[in-house]
């Protein structure tokens, strides 16, 4: 067969490939509906305290400001928390803050403007308390704890030789691990056994897409877009946190710019189908 007839060197075009070059794609960032408020999230600027009082009633109080939520609506909710498997999020915090950038409060506003200047409304009084920093520092004898009473969920279901347990000691949320053979028997007739330590940067994920989400309610059905790469699990995450069939939500998968992991199950989402 000549070459240049080579059905494999036909060209293969990606099929959301001119979409995407062209500018046409339509991201979550891209949906705009009539009347759609905008909302911004206030954030703990300490990496461990308890929240002590919450005023927000100068924020309510300013023209524009629709609703502001903090952990006290949180708690009225079905199920405040989210995670995998095991739920040890809340949709915002509830008692207390555990990194710097924790959910503090939400203001939801006519305008991204007054939605920040909503947030500079806010008081906010913090209990600061001891942070652990490093693996050691959370791991040692008598390290402060991030949660003081256990987590709701369960450990993920694993297959015989491997370990899943949920919270199997201070400051562990899980504790995975898997056996395969005799790995003492296997060093004990190696030619060379070679141990080290090795030291590598922290990551996160970085996309060209921020988080967003746009959530439109109508009486029991929440309509939802977000940029999220499991839309199944999270429309199931929305509907136990809420207290909704399954069925009552709707979820729009646009386009995800960028994730690698960064968006995959539960986020800000809940915040948003709040409001109403």
């Amino acid at each position: 067969m000549d070459g240049a007839s080579s059905p494999f060197r036909a060209p293969v075009v990606s099929f959301d490939g001119p979409d995407k070059v062209t500018g046409a794609a339509r991201y979550t960032f891209d949906v705009s509906l009539p009347g759609m408020l905008h909302a911004k999230v206030l954030r703990s600027p300490h990496p461990h305290a308890r929240i002590r009082s919450i005023d927000s009633k100068r924020a309510e109080a300013l023209p524009g400001v629709v609703a502001v939520v903090t952990g006290a609506d949180a708690v009225r909710l079905p199920d405040p928390y989210y995670g995998v498997a095991i739920r040890d999020q809340p949709v915002v915090a509830v008692d207390k803050v555990r990194y710097v950038g924790d959910m503090v409060a939400v203001v939801a506003a006519v305008d991204e403007e007054t939605t920040y200047r909503g947030l500079t409304l806010i008081d906010v009084q913090y209990e600061k308390l001891p942070a652990v920093t490093t693996i050691d520092e959370a791991l040692a004898e008598g390290a402060p704890l991030l949660f003081d009473t256990p987590v709701a969920g369960e450990p993920i279901r694993l297959g015989d030789g491997l370990i899943s347990l949920k919270e199997p000691r201070p400051n562990v949320l899980c504790e995975f691990g898997y056996t395969h053979g005799d790995a003492d028997a296997v060093l004990a007739r190696s030619d060379h056994v070679f141990e080290d330590r090795f030291h590598f940067s922290r990551i996160n994920h970085f996309h060209l897409e921020p988080h967003v989400n746009i959530a439109r309610v109508t009486g029991g059905l929440i309509e939802l877009w977000s940029c999220n790469q499991d839309p199944f699990v999270l429309r199931s995450d929305i509907a136990r946190i809420f207290g909704r069939p399954a069925n009552n939500i709707r979820i729009h998968a646009s386009y995800v710019g960028g994730g690698f992991g960064g968006k995959s199950f539960c986020k800000m989402e809940p915040l948003s189908c709040y409001w109403r």
